[in-house]
């Protein structure tokens, strides 16, 4: 499945045309004051940009279960950057 990476804006240009990644990190901060779900976007070791609050309560389970961390693929071809995760990791709500 693929998802979106938001708040990129906030965080410097990690994904410009210059910049070609092909993966990056999801790191659970269950202790974030806005969201206890939320995942972080982590490229090395700088924070890029967040999963949206609604798909962060369905994966972050799955990311607890890898140890609150795991790298991911990452695709830049579209307007935004998307991350690719196992369809297995998003439940039927």
């Amino acid at each position: 499945m693929r998802l979106i990476v938001v708040g990129t804006e906030h965080y410097g240009e990690y994904f410009g045309r210059k910049r070609r990644l092909s993966t990056v990190t999801l790191v659970r901060e269950p202790n974030n004051r806005y969201d206890p779900n939320a995942v972080a976007v982590f490229v090395r070791s700088r924070r890029v940009g967040y999963i949206s609050a609604s798909y962060a309560a369905v994966i972050a389970p799955a990311v607890d279960y890898w140890g609150g961390w795991v790298e991911v693929p990452v695709d830049q071809s579209g307007a935004y950057p998307h991350v690719e995760v196992p369809d297995d990791w998003v439940r039927r709500r």
